[in-house]
């Protein structure tokens, strides 16, 4: 059997990342067998061709590499990751009426909500009407017309009185759509009337759906992954998404379609099926209003299939919201599991859900990441460093020069300085190097006719070993760059500027958080509530990450020391400010007095009792009401307005104890003192 090598092309060399690798193959006769030496790479990619997915742009192993060997991209990522998903979350509702269903503002929203509805049912009733009288019409228009050809053509006479009953019917039916009002037994003036007992009905149904919803929400997100957090699942989901363009997580269900799990699926795994199936009709929710329920609306959408490959294995996935049965296996659709059982056998299983987080490419479904336009910049960065690594290893600048004139130093002596300095310095190998520098005259004796003797002098470089790096300007900007590309400053890429300072930090951080961690975060935010709380049955909560607080501590306690004393706070604002900075929802005060300055409230300003803004009675340690002249009222005044402020003071200190954090606001906390008789007064 006769053999030869296949001689490689200059023109083949370097054409793709397909073709990195030569190949032998064996020629016998005229057929050529198949190269079985393939790059990993290339393997997992062909099969991906094979299977019909999509292939990217950039090879998503290899930008994770890029990320591993390069300094300036991980910690933009990890910020993004961070600051837009480390910060845990929480549930919030969907209308900020709904965290007191026992307000007349919320009784007002539930009245409209049901006007809402009754009158988009009517619409809806108003146009199923109007479209079954064009059906109507239609029909009495083709009677007549058959009645007409039975008459002209002689038909019989049942056969005409069939035509005649079947005019007269659709001409009832007719009249029965023109006159609504014989079929409507409430009237149409009571179309939108809405009464305080279906209201108060409605109520007691949200307070226990939100009940429900509450603890269905903590009870999922606790237990929902069983390796990790929720927190951590969505930071992993999120470098994915920032490394190469995409994340992926999976939905998994029991045996009765209830969601119960999310896992994590490497996302460089993972490819769509390029070819885009047949039109689907699919049921999607249709509110018209935050009480809206069971309102659904057919679409027709295609929906995409999902190949994951690692190594051998393939297993595919659907699209969430998909009604058909996917094989797991195969990918094919079929009507429901068991059909797909009685094609692919008993042990087949229906795929799961995975839910697709990518970034947007008009060009391909498979995104690049943002960074990708400064990919010049990472691979430059990485050579500038591999160069100064073995600049600096090599010893490229000798420790110094030792000049020798007159004379020439013998080798042994050389390579015994050598050794003796790099024994004294700690590094790599060439540490202690030197250059040696010789010069031998051309004669034998001076001008005078002395014999010339050696001179040596040796010339220290340390100063400049303090400056070799080499390349630092093009990687400072290259830096730049490629934060730009995430639009992040600095200071939030693991930087110090030189030029930082408290108000250029505070300005950096709310520039990020406006700008840049705000909307992905609500972007994130979205993509759960579509596809996790609404499988879950949760429609009153929704699921808001948390974000950094971008506001001091001391400026909120500022806030509160100047308005609330004079009115500009209320207490239920007091604490609304204390919930935002913190993150953490805090109970909400019911009482009247909470709606009311604080002042208002000791002063007995009002139609209530006695701290609920009435008229207040006499009480220890305040005058009687008999004494109204202007000196007793003032120190009345000032006794009152000494307690508002110490109340303030408590309330700010016991909201930031109750969360482990050491509030001073000074004994001086409004640069007032009260009276010793105070501490006896009911506040």
């Amino acid at each position: 059997m006769a053999r030869r090598r296949r001689k490689t092309k200059a023109s083949d060399k370097g054409l793709s990342r397909k073709t990195l690798l030569a190949k032998a193959e064996v020629i016998v006769g005229n057929e050529i067998s198949e190269a079985s030496a393939i790059q990993r790479i290339q393997n997992r990619e062909n099969v991906f061709e094979d299977q019909g997915a999509v292939v990217p742009d950039y090879d998503p192993e290899a930008l994770l590499n890029f990320i591993e060997i390069t300094p300036h991209l991980a910690p933009s990522i990890a910020s993004y990751a961070q600051n837009i998903e480390g910060y845990g979350y929480q549930y919030d509702y969907m209308e900020p009426w709904m965290a007191d269903m026992d307000s007349e503002e919320a009784r007002e929203a539930v009245r409209q909500a049901l006007v809402i509805e009754q009158w988009v049912q009517n619409e809806e009733a108003a146009l199923a009407a109007d479209s079954e009288k064009s059906d109507v019409i239609y029909e009495i228009e083709r009677c007549k017309q058959s009645l007409k050809n039975a008459i002209k053509e002689k038909r019989t006479k049942a056969t005409i009185r069939k035509w005649n009953k079947a005019v007269a019917a659709q001409t009832e039916r007719l009249d029965e759509l023109d006159n609504p009002e014989m079929t409507d037994e409430e009237g149409a003036d009571n179309e939108h009337e809405v009464t305080d007992e279906m209201v108060e009905a409605k109520v007691e149904e949200i307070k226990l759906q939100l009940r429900r919803e509450q603890y269905l929400f903590d009870s999922f997100f606790e237990n929902c992954c069983s390796e990790r957090s929720f927190t951590s699942l969505r930071r992993i989901v999120r470098e994915d998404y920032e490394g190469h363009g995409w994340g992926t997580f999976e939905k998994e269900r029991d045996g009765y379609g209830r969601l119960k799990r999310v896992s994590y699926v490497p996302a460089y795994t993972v490819r769509p099926i390029a070819k885009q199936g047949e039109l689907v009709e699919a049921i999607e929710d249709d509110p018209v209003t935050p009480l809206s329920e069971n309102r659904e609306i057919v679409v027709n959408r295609r929906f995409s299939i999902y190949v994951q490959i690692v190594q051998d294995r393939k297993v595919y996935f659907k699209s969430p919201g998909d009604p058909r049965t996917i094989s797991r296996k195969t990918g094919k659709p079929y009507k429901d599991e068991k059909e797909l059982k009685k094609a692919e056998g008993k042990d087949v299983l229906p795929a799961n859900e995975i839910v697709w987080q990518g970034q947007h490419s008009p060009k391909s479904p498979c995104a690049p990441p943002r960074w990708t336009g400064n990919l010049l910049q990472v691979l430059g960065g990485r050579e500038a460093d591999e160069t100064n690594y073995y600049y600096l290893r090599d010893n490229a600048i000798p420790y110094g020069l030792l000049f020798c004139s007159g004379g020439q130093i013998p080798t042994d002596i050389k390579d015994r300085l050598e050794t003796r300095l790099s024994a004294e310095m700690a590094g790599s190998e060439g540490a202690g190097k030197i250059l040696v520098v010789q010069a031998r005259p051309m004669g034998k004796s001076s001008a005078d006719g002395r014999a010339v003797l050696p001179q040596m002098e040796f010339q220290s470089l340390r100063q400049a070993h303090e400056q070799d790096a080499l390349f630092t300007g093009y990687d400072e900007r290259g830096s730049d760059r490629i934060g730009a590309s995430f639009r992040l400053p600095p200071l939030l890429r693991g930087y110090t500027p030189s030029t930082l300072n408290r108000a250029t930090a505070i300005a950096s951080i709310m520039f990020a958080e406006q700008q840049v961690f705000q909307p992905e975060r609500q972007d994130s935010d979205w993509a759960i509530n579509k596809y996790i709380l609404k499988d879950l049955g949760i429609r009153l909560l929704k699921f808001v990450s948390n974000s950094p607080t971008t506001r001091s501590v001391d400026d909120i306690v500022n806030i509160i020391k100047a308005a609330a004393p004079q009115g500009g706070l209320l207490p239920y604002e007091i604490r609304q400010l204390i919930a935002e900075m913190l993150n953490k929802p805090v109970s909400k005060i019911k009482e009247e007095w909470a709606q009311k300055p604080m002042a208002m409230t000791l002063a007995g300003i009002g139609t209530g009792a006695p701290g609920q803004g009435a008229p207040a009675t006499t009480e220890p340690g305040f005058p009687d009401e008999e004494e109204n002249d202007d000196d007793s009222n003032l120190n009345d005044l000032a006794r009152r307005m000494g307690k508002v402020e110490a109340r303030i003071r408590d309330i700010v200190v016991e909201e930031f104890s109750a969360l482990g954090m050491d509030v001073d606001v000074g004994a001086a906390f409004l640069n007032t003192k009260t009276n010793e008789g105070d501490d006896d007064d009911t506040e």
